[in-house]
């Protein structure tokens, strides 16, 4: 094996948005990813069994707050990520010039194709 190819040629005009924008989401998801995974870590050993960590209750004012953070950041997140796939990537126009019209009817054991003058 002489390389690993990690994209495929492009087939359209759009594809290296569509390419960013899916490497941006993984880009995204492994850093949430690693920072749970760290604080896993840092947590497990910091409250392990036998150690003299304070476990007591949160004060009041705080245990309320840092749920609805981080919900709130996440809801947010979601709402981005999901207001730059749908208002930032352009689409490809439906018709192209000079293409050609086909119309397709799928029936249960056949298609049918027709062109528009009848043929």
């Amino acid at each position: 094996m002489t390389g690993l190819r990690l994209l495929v040629p492009e087939a359209s005009k759009n594809a290296h948005d569509v390419d960013v924008a899916f490497f941006a989401v993984l880009g995204i998801s492994l850093a949430i990813f690693l920072i749970l995974f760290v604080l896993l870590i840092v947590f497990a050993a910091r409250y392990r069994r036998g150690t003299a960590a304070a476990r007591g209750p949160l004060p009041r004012l705080l245990q309320h707050e840092i749920e609805i953070g981080w919900t709130a950041g996440t809801v947010f997140l979601a709402i981005f990520i999901f207001w730059w796939f749908v208002d930032g990537l352009p689409l490809p126009p439906r018709f192209a010039p000079n293409q050609l019209e086909i119309h397709v009817v799928a029936k249960q054991w056949m298609w049918k194709t027709q062109h528009p003058d009848g043929a």
